[in-house]
């Protein structure tokens, strides 16, 4: 935006007001297609940890599975907390 100390032209004002306007606009419909995204990604996080082997925790490959499947895991927490209210 001008600064205040900037003579305007009539009609300019509104004009740089609809202008501001359109950039939120487009800056919140990116925000809600990002929400969808991550939505659906959260689905599908759910839909991959429904098909864990529950052997892998007690198996001689839990030291490479159990950091993974925990990071994965706080992943869909933190995923969860902040874009599903």
């Amino acid at each position: 935006m001008k600064s205040t100390n900037e003579e305007s032209n009539p009609g300019t004002a509104f004009k740089t007001l609809m202008e501001e306007r359109d950039l939120l606009f487009e800056f919140i419909a990116m925000i809600q297609k990002r929400l969808k995204i991550e939505i659906k990604h959260l689905g599908e996080l759910r839909a991959l940890q429904a098909t864990w082997n529950p052997k892998w925790s007690d198996s001689g490959v839990s030291t490479l599975t159990s950091p993974l499947l925990s990071h994965i895991s706080n992943g869909e927490l933190h995923q969860k907390h902040h874009f599903i209210k």
